[in-house]
């Protein structure tokens, strides 16, 4: 759920309490989690990772791209979130690779792994792709960046000029915190 904390107090017996106002109706939440006896409690950050405008415009690009080529949109995006090399290289036994591959792409489009190459100790060299809904503002600009400029070697227009795709990474950048650089 979403919300704020809103208040900490200590109780008579120095018991403690934590209260937060929430952004949605939590009654419903509360009924399933009133009676239980010992609870595990989780409130972190909120983030949001990237906007709806930032999404569609990416798939729309892909879109227009698949019309003019004949190549399905999924395969548009799969190709450029590969040629934006934000994957984890891992080592795997052979007969570990395929259902990895089958637990990493789960219902994810833009989730995905090659095999690369085997590695000095017999192992499988795998890159795992990350899809764009773990992407910064800096990797979904390259992200658009660069299906604009299949785009323009497909000979598809696209109206958006790099002031105009600045200006939506701008906008989401203003709107939603940004990711957590990984160190």
């Amino acid at each position: 759920m979403r919300g704020k904390v809103n208040g900490f107090q200590f109780g008579l017996e120095g018991e403690q309490y934590i209260s937060f106002r929430l952004s949605e109706d939590g009654r419903k939440e509360y009924q399933a989690l009133k009676d239980c006896q010992d609870l595990t409690i989780e409130a972190k950050p909120y983030r949001k990772k990237r906007s709806l405008d930032a999404n569609n415009t990416c798939w729309m690009i892909c879109t227009e791209i698949a019309k003019a080529t004949g190549i399905s949109k999924e395969d548009v995006y799969r190709e450029n979130i590969r040629q934006g090399n934000e994957y984890t290289a891992l080592e795997l036994l052979q007969e570990a690779v395929e259902p990895f591959r089958k637990m990493w792409g789960a219902g994810k489009i833009g989730w995905f792994v090659d095999e690369i190459d085997y590695t000095a100790n017999g192992k499988k060299l795998v890159f795992a792709y990350h899809g764009s809904s773990e992407y910064d503002s800096k990797q979904m600009h390259n992200l658009i960046d660069r299906l604009l400029q299949d785009a323009d070697n497909c000979g598809v227009q696209i109206d958006l000029t790099p002031d105009s795709v600045k200006s939506l990474i701008a906008d989401w950048e203003a709107k939603h915190e940004k990711h957590t650089a990984k160190g």
